[in-house]
């Protein structure tokens, strides 16, 4: 699983995806990220990635 932050407003049909590559995509808040990572549906490396990307965006203001 790939995560990706993205500030566009954009309908997620909008978003092609590669075919025999991902299975689907779909907008989550941050909330409902964390909530996702906190009942484990959301694999480590990708936990793992979103912990230091939210912590450099905090800390470089972006957020």
């Amino acid at each position: 699983m790939d995560c990706f932050f993205l500030r566009h407003d954009a309908d997620i049909s909008e978003i092609k995806l590669q075919k025999g590559e991902t299975e689907g995509a779909r907008w989550v808040g941050k909330a409902e990220l964390e909530n996702m990572i906190a009942q484990k549906k959301v694999a480590f490396p990708v936990t793992r990635r979103y912990s230091e990307l939210f912590s450099f965006l905090m800390q470089e203001g972006f957020i």
